[in-house]
């Protein structure tokens, strides 16, 4: 997405490339199956978090001391993140059927995606898509590695492997956090690199 935004409002020749690379029914093809398996993966996975819960065999360690375990405790909580969650992905969907539907609508040409994507609503929707982004993937993350990095989990491949969980895991969150804030710059760089 950071890729098609920044290639977009580069300059008119980039945006002619990339409407010519998007045109074709194999990159379109290749988005549609994509697009598909992650619904699905979304879906199933769902459903085991829905039956672990009913179910009540979830596990949720509190035995480690890291920063980021802290945080955990303090904004994690089930409810929240499970709201968090919905709410993000709600917006995510809302700001790509408005993009398309704005593609689908008009006669795409670099002036008009330009004046759009740079209108003060747009920037503004843009900002809120990617926190949600962010928020969304943070919280997908986070649960990936409650789930499956722990004592238990890696205990099933090697029991002198399960006593270095707590790490893996605190290990993976700053990972995937710096991925965030690394994520967060560069989204901030493109929008308002060649915002003028």
């Amino acid at each position: 997405m950071l890729a098609l935004i920044y290639f977009s409002t580069e300059s008119e020749d980039s945006f002619n490339d990339l409407s010519l690379f998007l045109k074709d029914y194999k990159f379109i093809l290749g988005l549609i199956v994509l697009s598909f398996c992650i619904l699905w993966y979304h879906i199933l996975t769902g459903v085991r978090h829905l039956i672990k819960v009913f179910c009540n065999i979830y596990y949720f360690p509190m035995d480690y001391y890291y920063f980021f375990c802290i945080l955990e405790n303090l904004f994690m909580k089930g409810s929240t993140i499970w709201y968090l969650q919905r709410t993000s992905a709600i917006i995510n969907l809302i700001y790509i059927v408005y993009v398309f539907y704005f593609i689908c609508s008009t006669e795409l040409t670099f002036e008009a995606w330009s004046n759009f994507f740079y209108s003060s609503i747009m920037i503004f929707l843009t900002l809120c898509f990617f926190a949600s982004v962010i928020i969304h993937s943070f919280i997908g993350l986070w649960t990936v590695g409650t789930d499956y990095l722990t004592r238990r989990t890696i205990g099933f491949l090697s029991y002198r492997i399960s006593k270095y969980a707590d790490t893996f895991r605190s290990i993976y969150t700053v990972v995937f956090s710096i991925f965030g804030l690394s994520y967060l710059i560069v989204s901030l760089t493109i929008i308002f690199n060649n915002f003028s």
